[in-house]
Order: C-alpha cells, then structure tokens, then sequence
C-alpha cells in the first residue's frame, strides 16, 4: 500500500554529525540566515511604518484603507518575481496574504489615531 511504498522511501539521516569542518560550515550557513532573519523583520517593519504613513494619507483625503486593483497588482508582480527567484507561487501567495493583513491592521489603527487627534483638534478649537 502507499504507507508502505513511502516508509521504503524514507531516507533515515543523522540530526549531526561527529565532523567538525561539516558542523562549522553548517554554523556558517546558519550564521547567514540569522543575518538574513534580521534583515527580513527590520524590511517588515520598514514595510509597516510606510503602510502606516500611507493611512494618514488616505484618512486626510478620505480613500478607503482596501484597495482591491492594488491588493491584486501586488500578488500578481510579487509571484512572478518569486517564482523567478525559485519560490514557489503558494509560498508568495501565503507570505503576502499575511503581510495584506498586517497593513491593513498597521492602516487602521493609524486611520484610529488620525481620528482621535482630529477630533481633539476640533475640540480645542471650539
């Protein structure tokens, strides 16, 4: 049966390794993608505090947070971008749905802001 066929298959490995050169060029490599990780969150967030100014633009010219043709434009420039550099189009599809949500989050609780200090700035003024 199938369960079978792929235990067969299974290939058992070692979690390390006795070698000493293998497991500093394993370090190294995981060394890399700490850099990278660190790099990656410090984009994000560069990525959320633009959406964020992006929310006081669109609350003081009364756009809408979710811009579908954008949403869109997004998915479909940023998959082919990935799929050219070997990720695969669910990986893209999965990374930017969950970067959408955090915008919109990131947007809103400006927009929240924008509307708090609108209306003490009314406030104050009469």
């Amino acid at each position: 049966d199938a369960l079978s066929e792929l235990l067969k298959s299974l290939v058992v490995r070692n979690s390390t390794t006795e070698d000493a050169l293998a497991l500093t060029k394993l370090e190294d490599l995981r060394d890399q993608i700490d850099e990278l990780d660190d790099q990656l969150v410090k984009f994000l967030a560069d990525r959320m505090r633009i959406a964020r100014l992006i929310a006081e633009y669109k609350y003081h010219h009364n756009i809408a947070i979710l811009q579908p043709e954008r949403w869109e434009e997004i998915i479909r420039t940023r998959t082919i971008n990935g799929m050219e550099n070997k990720l695969t189009e669910q990986f893209i599809l999965n990374l930017y749905t969950i970067i959408h949500k955090e915008s919109i989050y990131q947007q809103t609780l400006q927009m929240e802001i924008e509307e708090k200090a609108s209306k003490m700035e009314k406030e104050s003024n009469s």
